[in-house]
This record gives C-alpha cells, structure tokens and sequence, in this order.
C-alpha cells in the first residue's frame, strides 16, 4: 500500500487503523536516531524490513466511511500519492476477477478511483464450482478443489496443517483462461516449480511457528507430494471429464534448474506415475512405466490439440 499512498486507513468491524508514513518516519529517527536513520537511506534504505512500529487504533471513521461501513465489511482508504493515480486507475482497470478465484470469505469486492467504479464477485454454486461475474455482469464458472495436507516435521507432532489446490475454467470457448490451471502465488526467483498450478500453503493451525521452517526442503517434498496424488486423483480427472481426454497433454522433458527442484518434480512425477488417473481417460492408454508431467508447464496441459490424449513413454516407445 504504501507505494500507492502515504497514509492509508483500514476500517473492519472495531478495528479503525489509520498508517501514516511521516508520522512513521519521525518514529523510527526517534528510535533510532537521525545519523542513523540517514545512513540506513544512503545504504539503500530498508530492503524490505522495517521496525515494528504500534499502528494507531483510533481513526475514527469519516461520515462517508462510515456510510460504506454500513453495506461493507471491511473499508480500505487510498489517498493516492499524485505520482502513482493514473498507474492504480490503470491497473485497477485490468483487475482481474480470478484474484478472488481461491480466497475463502471474501465474495465481493468494490474499487472506487475519483469516481470510476469496478465491482467484482464470487458466490459458490457447488461444491466443485465456483462463479465469478465482474462489473458488466459477464460471468465465468471455475472447478476448484482443495485437500488438506499435514507438514508437520515428524510423525509426533501436531497441528502443522497446510493445503493444496487447484481450478480450471469449466466454461467453453476460446481464449488463454480455457487452457490454464490458474494460480494463487505466481512464483518468480524460488525453487519451486508450481508455476502452472495452484500450490496453496496457508496454514491452517500452526501453534509453534519454529516448529517447521517453509524454507526447507522437506516442507516443498510433503507439498509436492500431497500435490502430486491430489492432482491425479481429483484435479486432472476432473479436467478431462470437464473437456475431454484430448485437452491433457503431458510435456516433454526439460531442464528444470536447481537440484531442489528436479527433486521435487521427481516425486511428483512418481506420485502422478503410480496413480491411476491415465486408465481413466476413457480407457485411452494403459498405465505407462514412465510417465514424465512437468508441474512448471501445467498451464499447457490444456492445449485444445484434436485427438491427442498424451505423450507417453513406455518401453523406450513414445506413442
């Protein structure tokens, strides 16, 4: 937020905070000390980490906040930065429904810039389906699907929960998002290979936050995992019931970067081999010995190729 504005206001039930970066400023050199705080600035400021610095609560809502308050659940204010107002009128323009494709609670979402307004919404039909229909009314069906998944670093411990996901469009017709797994945290500069499918990993119930650390190999394996048998047994069933055995095409090898991530695409390759999604594809191929499915590519598993089921290796054959 504090790119767009330097001091934006949160209202939500009693919650009324109000963040002001000058009044910030003046905190952290009082804390720190000017010479300090100047140096830190020089140095390339602060690389993403900051003190933490106590938020206000007692911003009182304006008569217009609080008009919103009485149709809205939560209020979020932007006194945009002159700089950046054309920039967010842009962006806010291209907002895309599909952000709130996987969130939970949250089913509608209204964005107002100097009296242009965007409204987007999302309601589940089913418990596979889920709509989303945006400003002028155009609606888009999605399946998604979730499966919990326990990380917890030993077989002893409790409480470490996380989940996979995934969705795909159900509607017909042409276009990018009729051939895309859609996903919730794009991953840019990580090792982790999920960049075509949803790889959901809040956690649910984590009591001990030093009891797991995200960062470890392990953690991104049991993810892998759990990933791997959700999507043979729920996710690309469902695809292909949804648009035909002809939209799965698995991908050739390739490189795949660090060792971290071949491990990871090797588990997940195995889990997904071992399964018993490909008898399912209408009886088009038997179980083959090696089945490669790169997850960094499964936005291409959707390519609408006619009477093309996959690409198989078996037995040193490619049929």
């Amino acid at each position: 937020m504090l790119n767009w504005t330097e001091s934006p206001e949160i209202h939500s039930g009693a919650i009324h905070a109000r963040f002001d970066r000058r009044a910030a400023e003046r905190a952290i050199r009082d804390r720190i000390g000017d010479w300090r705080y100047d140096a830190l600035r020089e140095e390339g400021g602060w690389q993403g980490q900051a003190p933490l610095l106590r938020i206000p609560l007692d911003a009182a809502p304006d008569a217009t906040t609080q008009a919103w308050l009485s149709e809205w659940a939560t209020v979020i204010k932007l006194p945009l930065l002159p700089s950046v107002r054309s920039q967010v009128v842009r962006e806010l323009r291209e907002f895309d429904p599909v952000l709130l494709l996987f969130l939970r609670h949250i089913e509608s979402v209204r964005l107002e810039v100097d009296g242009d307004v965007w409204h987007v919404m999302r309601h589940r039909r089913s418990d596979r389906e889920v709509v989303l229909r945006d400003a002028r009314g155009k609606e888009r069906r999605y399946w998604l699907a979730r499966r919990a998944v326990d990380v917890a670093p030993d077989e002893g411990a409790k409480g470490d929960r996380a989940e996979v996901a995934a969705a795909f469009a159900l509607d017909r017709g042409s276009g990018e998002s009729q051939r895309t797994w859609f996903n919730f945290f794009p991953v840019r500069n990580a090792p982790a290979p999920f960049s075509g499918v949803l790889l959901h990993a809040t956690f649910l119930l984590k009591p001990d936050r030093d009891a797991l650390d995200e960062s470890e190999p392990e953690f991104h394996w049991r993810l892998a995992d759990a990933l791997g048998a959700f999507l043979a047994e729920e996710a690309i069933p469902a695809m292909a019931a949804a648009h035909g055995p002809a939209c799965l095409r698995l991908l050739e090898p390739r490189d795949e970067g660090t060792a971290h991530v071949r491990e990871i695409n090797e588990r997940l390759r195995r889990h997904v081999a071992e399964s018993a999604f490909v008898p399912s594809l209408n009886g088009a191929l038997a179980s083959p010995s090696a089945l490669w499915l790169y997850c960094d590519e499964l936005a291409k598993l959707l390519d609408q190729g006619e009477g093309v089921a996959a690409v198989v290796e078996a037995g040193g054959e490619t049929r």
